[in-house]
């Protein structure tokens, strides 16, 4: 399990030296924050190589290691669970890769609602600290409004 070194930059080589001593099964996934992931094989290890950027490291961490980690224990459950939340907020996204945003949802009654917690950009980890959830925006929605109900994955 790594961390940065994954993307297109002068000094990103872990891809490179993974590609060359084992298999890169896949190096990008359409989601933001979290696009440049890599995964593969070095003999019988796997191998995550997360983005440098925190809030990416994060949410990959969140989509695809832990999952990983816990198939490998032998459990089912691998999911964090995912809710349907009234947004007490608008949000929205640039559209074309699926949006993980931080958020702080919280339940009344039989009824979650959420809203997005500060500045979503990949490098701004407080509002990070003020989440309990991320909230999930389609890749082809560019907006959820104020009122409107949708995905959220509870932390």
């Amino acid at each position: 399990l790594t961390s940065g070194g994954v993307s297109v930059g002068d000094f990103d080589y872990v891809k490179a030296v993974f590609a060359e001593r084992g298999t890169v099964d896949f190096w990008q996934v359409a989601i933001r924050p979290g696009k440049p992931l890599a995964f593969g094989e070095w003999g019988e290890t796997l191998f995550f190589g997360l983005p440098g950027n925190p809030v990416s490291s994060l949410v990959t961490f969140e989509l695809f290691v832990r999952p990983a980690l816990l198939k490998m224990r032998g459990l089912s459950e691998l999911s964090r669970p995912l809710v349907q939340a009234q947004l007490t907020e608008a949000a929205s996204h640039a559209m074309g890769r699926r949006s993980y945003q931080r958020a702080f949802a919280w339940r009344e009654q039989d009824t979650w609602f959420a809203h997005p917690v500060g500045g979503q950009g990949s490098h701004q980890m407080r509002a990070m600290t003020l989440a309990n959830a991320l909230l999930l925006l389609p890749h082809d929605l560019p907006e959820i409004a104020a009122g409107e109900f949708a995905t959220v994955m509870l932390l």
